[in-house]
């Protein structure tokens, strides 16, 4: 499964992985097609988003990286 799809299914939570998640998937011009995580963090770089938001990316990141490995 792609990062991004695996955001889609975290917008229910109620943690930071949760508001990062929303942040993507209700931005249109936010980096959904892509299926490299490097893409969305350079799209985040050049946002210049919050050090809280590319924390969350960074944890969201590591959690999806793990559950891939399963």
């Amino acid at each position: 499964m792609g990062f991004y799809e695996w955001l889609l299914q975290q917008v229910e939570r109620n943690d930071a992985i949760g508001k990062f998640a929303k942040q993507i998937v209700n931005d249109p011009t936010g980096p959904m097609f892509s299926i490299r995580p490097g893409t969305f963090r350079a799209y985040l770089i050049e946002r210049k988003v919050d050090t809280g938001t590319m924390e969350a990316f960074e944890v969201a990141l590591a959690e999806w990286a793990t559950e891939e490995e399963e």
